[in-house]
């Protein structure tokens, strides 16, 4: 969790879903995005598991 956790802060950030200003640590994020649904499915085919994030509004919105 704490390997994907600064990808996913930056992909939020990109999107404007999270303010750039801030750096956050990884308790920081886990106390902001840690309730999110995090369900592994194999999207490839390849008996890896991806992960699929669900956000529900208003979750998804930048606070």
């Amino acid at each position: 969790m704490a390997a994907i956790l600064p990808t996913l802060w930056q992909e939020l950030v990109k999107s404007g879903k999270r303010s750039p200003e801030v750096e956050p640590t990884i308790p920081m994020m886990l106390q902001e995005i840690g309730h999110w649904l995090v369900q592994p499915l194999d999207l490839t085919g390849n008996n890896e598991p991806e992960a699929v994030l669900t956000l529900l509004p208003p979750f998804s919105k930048q606070g």
